[in-house]
């Protein structure tokens, strides 16, 4: 992740962009055991390899041995629903391998840690780098270097910023990282398996669509003509013909999923695997406790008590969740989801529920694990704090609050409180007493439906939960 502020100085992004699957079948033979021929220390196959001999159960040795031995059973998991547990879970590491979501290390507090070996290149993909760059600078350029035409857009770019387009004895210079003695590279993909794998990275795939289409250094004869090589590679006469075959056959694989329940009606939602966003004090605990009874069980999706029933139609379709903890970034390793489910109350009813829920008036002898109680203890420790100045000299009661937004009150104190008032919320403070708050519907959207737009939304409102 650049640090120092260097993508805020940028005055433009500069991206080496390869077609989506080449790049995808690149990473399988670079970090595939397979390919450590001499137990060479510096090559990161045979890191694949002495992490699958040092620990034979983790998430590389299930990929990599167990599920995808060869290219063409990866391939294979995107026409299949799976029958069998194991196959099941093949498949949905299949589909967190497209995304980028296989192999994650996160700490207790949701921090991200380096992902485990086998899945660095393929982790660290497009939109990886675009969320850390081009998402917050929306405005900067993007320049683009396509590895089918490097050369010629090294010079072009060089020659556009001034230069003679002339790089001496490095032209023409290649690093292959001895690719050409990778046995099972020489294995190809046939054009329908080529074709699939398209469909199956379509968010990568209309990444790297942006990206071309964004470049400065390209005309837009070029990026045209790069999309529609793009297209053409994956068997399709057109990219607009590509995302209609795609969506076509992502519909028939739906189409035949399995649902192991007592009674199947016809369904009107055509959805694989739900994300749980837990929304505090919005009834919350409530709807957790009783799909975590029901949902899939499943590890690589890191479910919470899961138990794994098969009661619930529904509970067998939630496969994780995203619950903030602490205003900290929780795990992002759901980006393979259909939809987000989130649990809604009334926003006035969740703020007043987070009031009284975190107020140190709630506070009660031998429960100091509550929320109350950790707040009463911060106002304790930190007298001028905005714990202390909220709860103590603000806004003792529910009523006091509410009169904040009435009028702007002349004296200095009130002023800080009406200050104050505005910033909880707008879920701006994070400081203890204020975790369900700050932790509000937005802060959520932000790491969900923001990040993923296309992604289908579902409801369970508080005041109707049941129904």
């Amino acid at each position: 992740i650049p640090k120092d502020g260097a993508p805020e100085a940028a005055t433009a992004f500069l991206f080496n962009l390869r077609h989506p699957v080449d790049r995808m079948i690149s990473w399988y033979h670079y970090e595939h055991p397979k390919s450590c021929l001499h137990n060479t220390a510096t090559r990161i196959a045979c890191h694949s390899a002495i992490a699958i001999e040092e620990e034979p159960e983790n998430e590389t040795a299930l990929f990599y041995k167990t599920c995808f031995p060869n290219q063409h059973d990866f391939a294979a998991a995107f026409k299949s629903n799976g029958t069998s547990v194991l196959e099941r879970m093949c498949i949905s590491l299949a589909h967190h391998v497209v995304t980028g979501n296989a192999g994650q290390h996160y700490g207790k507090n949701g921090e991200h840690i380096k992902p485990i070996q086998g899945f660095k290149h393929i982790t660290f993909n497009m939109r990886y780098y675009v969320t850390r760059t081009l998402a917050n600078f929306p405005d900067k350029d993007v320049l683009v270097i396509r590895t089918e035409s490097m050369w010629d857009d090294l010079k072009d770019l060089d020659l556009k910023l001034g230069g003679y387009g002339i790089f001496g004895q490095r032209e023409g210079y290649k690093d292959s990282h001895g690719s050409e003695t990778y046995k099972q590279e020489k294995d190809v993909l046939s054009g329908e398996e080529y074709s699939t794998l398209c469909c199956a990275l379509q968010e990568e795939m209309d990444m790297y669509r942006q990206l071309v289409m964004r470049a400065v250094n390209l005309d837009e004869e070029d990026k045209y003509a790069t999309i529609a090589n793009t297209a053409e590679r994956c068997g399709f006469p057109s990219w607009d013909n590509m995302l209609q075959q795609c969506t076509i056959q992502e519909h028939l694989i739906d189409g035949t999923r399995h649902i192991d329940s007592a009674v199947s009606l016809s369904p009107t939602l055509q959805l694989n695997n739900i994300t749980f966003v837990r929304v505090g004090r919005a009834g919350h605990d409530e709807l957790r406790v009783i799909l975590s009874e029901f949902c899939r069980s499943n590890v690589h999706f890191f479910m919470e008590e899961c138990e794994g029933a098969r009661d619930s139609t529904l509970g067998d379709f939630v496969t994780g969740y995203v619950y903030a903890e602490d205003a900290l970034p929780t795990r992002d390793v759901f980006e393979y989801t259909d939809a987000y489910l989130y649990n809604l109350g009334h926003p006035v009813d969740h703020f007043l529920s987070w009031y009284s829920f975190e107020s140190p008036r709630a506070c009660v002898e031998g429960h100091e694990d509550r929320l109350a109680c950790k707040t009463a203890q911060e106002i304790e420790d930190h007298p001028i704090g905005n714990a202390a100045l909220f709860f103590k000299k603000c806004f003792s009661t529910e009523d006091s609050l509410s009169e904040a937004f009435y009028h702007q009150r002349a004296r200095v104190v009130d002023k800080a409180c009406s200050k104050l008032a505005r910033k909880v919320i707008d879920g701006q403070v994070f400081d203890i007493g204020f975790k369900h708050v700050s932790n509000n519907i937005r802060s959520y959207t932000k790491r969900t439906t923001d990040v993923f737009p296309k992604k289908k939304v579902l409801v369970v409102r508080t005041e109707s939960m049941w129904d």
